[in-house]
């Protein structure tokens, strides 16, 4: 397998969290098993349809993680919607909060939260300032395996941007997961230290195809020492840039 197109590292600096603009709005939305998910969605920032991202924190983390991408990605022409899962963050009420659940009860949460994935694209779809067949997927740690079951049921998505991606716990499936979805531009931010399990998950995952697939998988790795990922400088515009290179065309 030639792996990869790109494998490209990445120096940077922690990023504090960005203030939201005047172009954000909350919102909520209410899953089919009837949990209120809360969040923000940025408003595209001109008139038309604009292509659509979904950000996906990882457990017991929430949407406050993903405050630079989103601001970055609003700033590249996408509408932006983060939202806190169930049992995270504002979404987390005294009878269903994730962080004091058993792992039992975790696993079952987990799994079940990717209604709340379908909850929000079909919260996006009745936009009509969002192109509803044009939507990319990013998710951090072991909300890569959400996003990766989600990808394959929804023929909308254009793009898989996976931070930190797990593949053990409540990700174990992840590598297998992938492989149903293979022939998906599909972009792996790790930290340095991770490089090589990022390679292995790639290659555990993608099958090859003529060294087709070695133009749609890309490997960025944020050398950034006891800098947490989220917080490096560089992050938000490696997954802008990547989203824009696989979801916007000119017709969007």
């Amino acid at each position: 397998m030639r792996l990869l197109a790109s494998l490209t590292v990445l120096v940077g600096l922690a990023m504090p969290a960005l203030a939201a603009g005047p172009e954000v709005e909350s919102m909520r939305v209410e899953t089919k098993d009837k949990f209120i998910l809360k969040g923000e969605f940025w408003k595209p920032r001109k008139k038309g349809r604009a292509p659509a991202a979904l950000l996906v924190h990882d457990t017991t983390k929430d949407r406050s993680e993903y405050a630079a991408v989103a601001e970055n990605l609003h700033k590249r022409g996408f509408a932006v919607l983060s939202v806190d899962l169930r049992g995270h963050g504002e979404s987390a009420t005294e009878e269903f909060n994730f962080s004091k659940m058993d792992k039992e009860k975790q696993g079952v949460a987990w799994t079940l939260a990717i209604r709340d994935l379908e909850a929000c694209t079909a919260w996006l779809r009745k936009r009509e300032d969002v192109h509803s067949s044009n939507l990319s997927l990013v998710a951090q740690g072991s909300a890569s395996i959400l996003a990766a079951r989600y990808a394959e049921r929804d023929e909308n998505v254009r793009c898989v941007a996976l931070i930190a991606p797990a593949e053990s716990g409540l990700a174990k499936d992840l590598p297998r997961t992938l492989k149903k979805i293979a022939g998906m531009p599909t972009l792996v931010v790790t930290e340095k230290d991770g490089r090589q399990d990022a390679v292995r998950l790639v290659e555990a995952s993608f099958d090859e195809d003529e060294g087709e697939l070695d133009e749609l998988v890309e490997i960025s790795v944020m050398r950034a020492d006891g800098v947490e990922l989220m917080k490096d400088k560089r992050l938000p515009a490696t997954v802008s840039s990547f989203l824009r290179k696989h979801a916007v065309s000119e017709d969007d």
